[in-house]
């Protein structure tokens, strides 16, 4: 009996150990296999940012010069997500037959916004261009504390990673991880040239 009462405690004690969900930290590798460049006060949730090896291979537009993306202008962290679902929705109706030059630049030259919708890693799909707060969170949580592998890249030149983060029809955020001007925030035109790096919610 005392061994059987023994063998239902050590169970007992054993779920209730399996049951403790995962707590995670700045730096550490998140659901999909990014690193956590943020995380919420209990540290079961939070974001993550694809490690440097599935970077987009090129830099890419924002988008088309002189539209107006409805509901892609916000700022703040938790709406990188809804930018690029903007994004994704505007694009994808009529809209784009009113400026034919605009649509055929879309199909031979992918968006920042068609990178992430592309992207697939280690079964997660729900990856996305981060806010301009998002960026800098990267910045400070990861780039500071050389994580994420952006000293890798050639350090004589500046290198601009585009956020979801709209501010005209002609203009978006952009954030400069690099040796030459780390941290600086800048608009730069939608037809500019700049890297992507996917983020997503955990």
């Amino acid at each position: 009996m005392k061994i059987f009462l023994i063998t239902i405690i050590y169970i007992l004690l054993c779920s209730n150990v399996m049951a403790e969900p995962k707590k995670y930290k700045l730096g550490d590798s998140g659901e999909a296999g990014g690193l956590v460049f943020y995380v919420t006060p209990n540290g079961q949730h939070g974001m993550e940012v694809a490690p440097s090896e599935t970077e987009m291979p090129a830099s890419v537009p924002w988008g088309c010069m002189g539209l107006n993306v409805p509901n892609s202008m916000g700022t703040d962290i938790g709406t990188g997500i809804t930018n690029t679902k903007s994004n994704e929705n505007f694009n994808t109706d009529t809209l784009w037959l009113d400026n034919l030059g605009c649509y055929l630049f879309r199909i031979y030259m992918p968006k920042a916004w068609q990178l992430t919708q592309q992207f697939i890693m280690n079964t997660f799909g729900d990856w996305y261009v981060p806010s301009k707060d998002e960026m800098e969170l990267i910045y400070s949580n990861l780039f500071l504390q050389r994580r994420g592998d952006f000293y890798f890249y050639d350090k004589s030149k500046p290198r601009c990673y585009w956020t979801s983060s709209m501010t005209d029809t002609t203009h978006a955020w952009v954030q400069y991880l690099d040796a030459l001007t780390p941290g600086a925030v800048a608009m730069k035109q939608k037809s500019d040239l700049c890297y992507v790096r996917a983020v997503r919610n955990f």
